[in-house]
């Protein structure tokens, strides 16, 4: 369920060395529109309390500042030497109590799905697939594999001693609830790009005619 206590992070640097991509993931571009705004225009949608944007890639703030302006994001959180993206979590819920859809910048989702997620019961909802191709990825406590998005309720995090998302979901008290995914795994390796950049075109080309109306609506 949305709630006016709802934020969204999104983790959206890496470097892409497996991929060997020149830049990260979230910059890639499907059909000139990278990434990271495919995300951010569905995920400016629901209506949250807050979008926030991190990265550790600092090199590449002007690109991320020109994408998030679009969107009213106008601080990119640069959070240096981050050995897991829970990390990001950690020191944000630090100093807030906010609910958190957790999301990678490089993988968007149809604004159905991110519906689906609130929607769904527990206090810890996540997007699930039958296979990965990440061992750190096992199934845990369901018989699939668990990846983001996440939506998580703040009560989950309270003193909490995790280091990794392997470990909070391990010791997590409740059984997460989890929706099945309309898109393909995360991306690590280019045939495994191919087939999500294929999944943006057939699926999420609409972005792409919403942009540009708006672009000319403020001409």
């Amino acid at each position: 369920m949305i709630t006016n206590n709802t934020i969204a992070i999104i983790a959206a640097g890496g470097y892409g060395r497996r991929l060997r991509s020149r830049c990260p993931k979230s910059l890639l571009r499907v059909a000139d529109v990278s990434m990271l705004q495919y995300t951010l225009h569905e995920v400016a949608k629901l209506g949250l309390k807050k979008i926030l944007v991190y990265t550790d890639r600092p090199e590449y703030l002007t690109q991320y500042s020109e994408i998030c302006t679009q969107y009213g994001i106008d601080n990119i959180q640069v959070i240096p030497h981050v050995k897991s993206t829970f990390e990001i979590i950690k020191r944000y819920h630090a100093t807030s109590d906010n609910d958190i859809l957790f999301l990678y910048g490089h993988i968007p989702h149809s604004l159905n799905h991110y519906s689906k997620l609130f929607r769904a019961s527990g206090s810890l909802v996540c997007s699930a697939h039958d296979k990965s191709t990440m061992k750190r990825l096992n199934a845990i406590k369901v018989n699939l594999f668990l990846e983001p998005p996440y939506l998580i309720d703040h009560s989950l995090l309270k003193n909490i001693q995790s280091e990794n998302w392997q470990d909070f979901f391990k010791n997590s008290p409740f059984q997460p609830s989890y929706i099945l995914d309309d898109a393909p795994n995360e991306f690590n390796y280019y045939q495994e790009y191919v087939t999500f950049r294929n999944f943006v075109l057939n699926h999420l080309s609409y972005v792409k005619r919403e942009m540009l109306q708006v672009a000319l609506s403020e001409v």
